[in-house]
């Protein structure tokens, strides 16, 4: 059996596809046990600026009662939508779902990579992100990063 590694995040992952019936028939008798390749069809389950529940640990540095972390479902927004583990953006000091712990980044300024597994659509309209430092327009930029808008006026937002 072959693991077709560019599936992974595509919206038909699992599901019957052209692309990938074409490709199995090609390789059939090659003994090829994992593939990787453009593929034009695919469509990333997640894009950038997506709005995403992301189930993660509240502080790594914060054990409960039975010694585990809290875990809870926070929300993010899709950064970077590339390979499994796209890069999201949590607001550090954003409560959760449950509303008990809120989200502490550990030395990330709140970007994570998530594997897909862990990240639920979330109602809403798609966030606009910039293009040369990664940040999410509502949050501005990233103090003392100089990025192609940090220089341009606040009518002109090109990059978002």
């Amino acid at each position: 059996m072959t693991f077709y590694r560019t599936c992974t995040g595509c919206v038909v992952q699992g599901q019957p596809c052209d692309a990938r019936d074409g490709l199995r028939k090609k390789l059939k008798g090659l003994g090829v046990t994992s593939v990787k390749w453009k593929c034009a069809d695919r469509i990333a389950r997640f894009q950038v600026g997506d709005l995403v529940w992301v189930d993660t640990v509240a502080d790594p540095n914060d054990y409960g009662d039975d010694g585990e972390p809290y875990r809870d479902e926070f929300p993010g927004v899709i950064v970077d939508a590339a390979g499994a583990k796209p890069l999201v953006f949590i607001d550090p000091g954003v409560k959760g779902k449950s509303e008990e712990a809120a989200f502490v980044a550990a030395k990330s300024n709140g970007f994570c990579r998530i594997p897909l597994s862990r990240l639920k659509e979330r109602e809403g309209e798609k966030e606009k992100i910039c293009q040369s430092c990664q940040w999410p327009e509502w949050k501005g930029h990233h103090p003392g990063f100089s990025c192609a808008i940090s220089h341009k006026s606040a009518e002109d937002n090109a990059p978002f």
